[in-house]
């Protein structure tokens, strides 16, 4: 006969509003479960008291539910026969049957805190791939020649698209290489490393590479270090200039201020972009 009681009635755990200090709103702002073992002569249930009447209510359990420590809800339980919730529980180990309930809210509970982890992980998770996306495309679409180097190791982490357009080198054809291994100039290129380790940035004005074909290319290159989730890495500029080698300019010292002026703006620029588009390294 208890089918039915829940259809139309208004619950409510606002102590202000009527129906607010029933047994699920009392449970729910004291934080603990209420028992109503005699509905019809408990005064907090007089709003549906009617309702229990018509349907064959006549005890019932509010037990509140939980998400990290707050109450969100209640499961309520509805028996009809009066004083079920504190009888003995036949069946299992003795406890009474508000204990299991309780157990079951419980369960409930680590479910839905394990939920919501389960939907943070994979909400960051997106988020996670989508700035990827976004910055990966700005990385391997500017123009100069752009490649990260784990300080340390000495070993490339990544390239950009430029990079493998001008020398050649597949991202996995630099797996565990440093830039010593294209350089025509290695002693001068560690040299070049450990005063970036000591200043922070480096201007190499010209140094000679090998692509992959076996040609030699010449390069001015930018480096800047900067600490990146712990360790410390190099993002560098390169850009070619084996035909201005080729064809030797008259000295302009206001035109090699511009360019100076110019790396520091484009290897700003390139420092951002390779520590945004590479969060998964």
């Amino acid at each position: 006969r208890d089918e039915g009681y829940l259809d139309g009635i208004e619950v409510w755990s606002d102590p202000s509003r009527l129906g607010g200090t029933g047994p699920t709103g009392t449970g729910d702002h004291e934080g603990r479960p209420y028992v109503c073992d005699n509905f019809l002569g408990d005064p907090r249930t007089l709003p549906w008291r009617e309702r229990a009447l018509e349907t064959g209510v006549r005890a019932s359990a509010a037990v509140p539910l939980r998400l990290r420590g707050e109450v969100i809800g209640a499961l309520n339980v509805y028996a009809d026969q009066p004083g079920v919730f504190k009888a003995p529980e036949q069946a299992g180990d003795g406890r009474d049957v508000l204990g299991l309930l309780e157990d079951m809210t419980a369960d409930v509970s680590y479910a839905l805190e394990a939920l919501e982890r389960e939907n943070q992980r994979r909400a960051a998770e997106q988020a996670m791939r989508e700035s990827e996306e976004k910055y990966r495309l700005l990385f391997d679409n500017e123009r100069d020649a752009l490649t990260l180097v784990d300080l340390e190791s000495g070993r490339f982490l990544d390239v950009n698209a430029a990079f493998v357009h001008m020398l050649g080198y597949e991202r996995a054809d630099l797996e565990g290489l440093g830039p010593e291994h294209l350089s025509d100039e290695p002693v001068a290129t560690a040299t070049s490393l450990a005063r970036l380790r000591e200043h922070g940035f480096v201007r190499v004005p010209a140094r000679p590479l090998r692509c992959k074909d076996g040609r030699r290319l010449w390069v001015e290159m930018s480096l800047s270090a900067f600490e990146w989730r712990g360790r410390r890495v190099v993002s560098a500029i390169l850009r070619d200039i084996t035909g201005q080698r080729q064809h030797v300019a008259p000295f302009d010292v206001s035109a090699r201020g511009r360019a100076q002026q110019d790396d520091r703006v484009a290897i700003e620029r390139a420092a951002l972009l390779v520590t945004l588009s590479l969060i998964h390294i």
